[in-house]
């Protein structure tokens, strides 16, 4: 599986001002979209650009990191994890990131 990631500001705030995304998650999001298009335009050409074979991939995948899940209210993460920007697309605040990765390293760490 690739995962093409794309990373904004972790001060960005991603709750709605005025019935409207905020503009630096807004720019996160269309450029998910837009390598979802050339992904699914020119799979084979990505993957060739990144030194890949279509059978050394079986799934891409997309990833949007920003903001805090701390400074943003529970009702403005669920409206952002339950519309995403394109299909296999995921999103998490960075202090969520960090827990995961807090986690893992626990778990290897037991390994």
């Amino acid at each position: 599986m690739l995962i093409l990631v794309e990373i904004k500001k972790p001060q960005i705030k991603l709750g709605m001002k005025a019935d409207a995304l905020r503009s630096g998650f807004q720019k996160g999001l269309k450029q998910i979209y837009d390598w979802s298009v050339v992904v699914g335009d020119h799979r084979v050409a990505v993957l060739n650009e990144l030194g890949l074979t279509n059978e050394e991939v079986h799934d891409i995948r997309f990833l949007l990191v920003a903001g805090l899940a701390r400074q943003t209210s529970s009702e403005d993460l669920v409206i952002r994890r339950r519309n995403p920007p394109a299909p296999n697309t995921q999103f998490l605040c960075f202090d969520e990131l960090a827990g995961y990765l807090l986690l893992l390293e626990g778990h290897l760490d037991t390994m």
